[in-house]
């Protein structure tokens, strides 16, 4: 969608509409969202442009400096996303490291977020794939949350609705990094044994191409977050075409987990 810069950040604040702290997020989201760059990291900024830029299409957005997020944040009803360290993520009782956060701030000047995307890394050379993926989960959460709103879907949960389309995964390609794969299926004839699906196995380097390559194929991406004495495990799929996740896994362990035999069995 288009995105309206900051030079004109005044002309778009003026004509937001007026909200109450009572609008819903499909009324809030008329309005750019507005896309806060951090102050101190040229390259997440870079990376989250290109992933805007490229995957964004449910509202118009502005990229706006943090001192601009400042200034407008008391006065503008539009919708939030920026980089926030040590959050949780829709409630959860976990604090990740790094969350891409969609938010609005209330007449009371209370952050009230909507929905989060944790990011595990912001700042090697494969950050830029995984902020596509965080950019992609946020909005997909973002649409699910709007379509319940107007009621617009029969799903209850997000959770339920990747569910739904879970089963048309074996229709596509889906690449996976062999550093992702369990060490029990690290070839395509033990993955045949479980799976009927067409899987690519590829590099770390050649699946960050793909992650951002915007063609109409599945790839897979797999998260350890540290917690306490254990891990948060996230395992998706998600579609390099549409940015929409395939597949959701989210558990807890005592060590990191790769995609194993029960995700496959999960796909069929």
């Amino acid at each position: 969608m288009k995105n309206f810069f900051s030079a004109i950040l005044v002309m778009i604040i003026s004509t937001t509409a007026v909200l109450s702290d009572n609008a819903t997020l499909s009324e809030r989201i008329q309005n750019p969202v507005f896309i806060v760059l951090t102050e101190n990291n040229d390259a997440f900024n870079n990376a989250v442009k290109i992933a805007v830029e490229n995957n964004w299409s449910i509202s118009n957005y502005a990229f706006i400096s943090h001192e601009e997020y400042k200034e407008v944040k008391r006065t503008s009803e539009n919708l939030f996303i920026m980089l926030i360290e040590n959050e949780s993520v829709d409630g959860s009782s976990y604090t990740y490291p790094y969350v891409l956060e969609s938010f609005y701030i209330t007449r009371g000047s209370y952050r009230y977020n909507v929905s989060g995307a944790p990011l595990l890394n912001v700042s090697n050379e494969s950050m830029h794939a995984e902020v596509f993926n965080g950019i992609r989960l946020l909005q997909d959460k973002l649409s699910f949350k709007i379509a319940s709103e107007t009621k617009e879907t029969e799903f209850v949960s997000f959770n339920d609705a990747v569910r739904s389309r879970t089963s048309i995964v074996k229709m596509k390609k889906l690449y996976i990094s062999e550093e992702d794969l369990d060490k029990n299926i690290l070839t395509i004839d033990a993955i045949k044994n479980i799976y009927n699906g067409e899987v690519i196995i590829v590099s770390n380097e050649e699946l960050a191409e793909i992650v951002q390559s915007n063609t109409d194929v599945l790839y897979v991406t797999v998260n350890n977050f540290k917690n306490g004495l254990g891990y948060t495990n996230f395992k998706q799929v998600i579609d390099a075409g549409t940015g929409s996740v395939m597949y959701n896994n989210e558990i807890k362990s005592v060590k990191p987990l790769a995609f194993n035999k029960s995700d496959f069995e999960s796909l069929k």
